[in-house]
């Protein structure tokens, strides 16, 4: 009879090591695998599971017999733009991709090898990002819009799995978008940079999807697809059960957008949409407010720069006074300190009190740019359980600041709102912020 040897070192056991290698650069992944075979098996899936092709440079002539040894270990692959890399991922043991990042480019040979790369794995692969923003243009092939060159291609759409689909700078009928969608049935995230979806036919039923939650787009690629013809419906059809929608108002300013028509068009087709993300780069308050004021009804959550914090955006919010649980007003810019009692916003020292004094199903608020003015604290009846200092040990602590043996913490406690639903609130810098318990 068979005696099982029973392991003596925790790397002796294969799942600890499995584990182990999600934590290994390369080299000590290369220096695990020549062990022995049990460590060079349970290692190398680590090593080839994300494959980053921007990073090779020329190509290797050892990478095509690395491929097919290896090619059932790829999980990601990245930057696949060079014929000869995508025809080495051609190879039959490459059939298990989960997310794949083509760069499309003008050889119409290479670009259809990026499409068998596609139908090859495309019973696993969940995430795809199509970018032709590098493509070189061709006036015989493709379109221009506003100085951007799109690439005219068909995507293929057999038996889809995916749930995330990144689509740029390309040139696709209204009819190949649409059965995309369709043979995707499981795509929740959808990502859309300055593309044109173009021929439009009123005879063709558009595609309804039920499983799209979240849109990633600005407002010009959604409400005109094809600026050459502005007629044709917006994308907002296609989604019935959209709940989140980031990056609106980017390359596209809102007091150019038929307000109405905007608004009957979320109703209709969207109802569902309760949570809004205003692009990092467009702080323009006139044209959130107007979006907010005339487009969106009910929101739950928006997001939108903190510089963009006025009377204008403010007032703005006040038509989703009833349904509103969430405000991030978010900076990009190095959190420097500023000199005491000023605020790199002079309307955020009489505006965020309003919001607390005015939203009072709020739950999460978000303003870590925003230096908050003890004194007008004072005056307002607040009520938050404690004021608390993340330090750069990674450890909390009361802030120190006291008049006598009176925390700021707690005479801001005393003049709190009774927000009785709050959760999270974020004031001032990284270093600081409001806690509920």
């Amino acid at each position: 009879m068979d005696v099982i040897k029973k392991p003596t070192h925790p790397l002796e056991v294969s799942e600890i090591r499995i584990r182990i290698a999600l934590f290994l650069d390369k080299k000590n992944l290369v220096s695990c695998m020549r062990v022995n075979r049990a460590w060079f098996k349970d290692f190398a899936g680590a090593l080839w599971h994300t494959v980053c092709l921007w990073a090779f440079g020329p190509f290797p002539r050892s990478f095509t017999t690395s491929v097919a040894k290896y090619g059932h270990l790829i999980r990601h692959a990245q930057g696949v733009q060079v014929r000869e890399y995508v025809s080495a991922l051609r190879h039959p043991t490459v059939n298990s991709l989960i997310e794949l990042h083509c760069q499309i480019i003008h050889d119409f040979i290479t670009r259809g090898l990026f499409f068998d790369i596609i139908r090859r794995n495309q019973s696993s692969l969940t995430s795809l990002d199509l970018d032709a923003s590098l493509c070189e243009y061709d006036p015989m092939e493709d379109r221009s819009q506003d100085g951007i060159f799109f690439v005219t291609i068909d995507i293929p759409v057999s038996g889809f799995k995916l749930t995330r689909l990144s689509l740029k700078a390309l040139n696709v009928t209204r009819v190949n978008f649409s059965d995309v969608l369709q043979f995707s049935p499981q795509l929740k995230h959808l990502t859309l940079f300055d593309n044109v979806f173009y021929s439009h036919d009123s005879s063709f039923k558009l595609f309804q999807h039920q499983g799209v939650k979240t849109l990633v787009a600005s407002l010009s690629q959604v409400w005109v697809p094809d600026i050459k013809l502005p007629q044709s419906p917006s994308l907002l059809v296609h989604f019935p059960q959209l709940e989140t929608w980031e990056r609106v108002t980017y390359s596209m300013p809102a007091r150019s957008v038929n307000m109405p028509a905007l608004h009957r068009e979320l109703i209709h087709c969207c109802p569902r949409l309760i949570n809004v993300d205003f692009d990092e780069r467009d702080s323009d308050p006139e044209d959130i407010a107007k979006l907010l004021v005339w487009g969106y009804t009910q929101l739950k959550s928006f997001r939108f720069h903190y510089m963009s914090l006025n009377k204008d955006t403010f007032a703005g919010c006040l038509g989703h006074q009833q349904t509103l649980t969430k405000i991030e007003l978010i900076c990009l810019e190095p959190l420097i300190p500023y000199p005491s009692g000023t605020d790199r916003n002079p309307n955020a020292k009489d505006l965020v009190p309003m919001i607390f004094q005015t939203y009072r199903f709020l739950e999460v608020f978000s303003a870590k740019a925003h230096r908050m003015d003890i004194f007008t604290a004072e005056k307002q009846k607040w009520r938050l359980s404690a004021l608390r200092a993340r330090g750069d040990d990674r450890r909390d602590a009361e802030v120190g600041y006291s008049s006598g043996d009176d925390l700021i913490c707690h005479r801001i406690c005393r003049k709190l709102l009774p927000l009785r639903k709050l959760k999270t609130v974020w004031l001032g810098t990284k270093n600081y912020y409001l806690a509920i318990h």
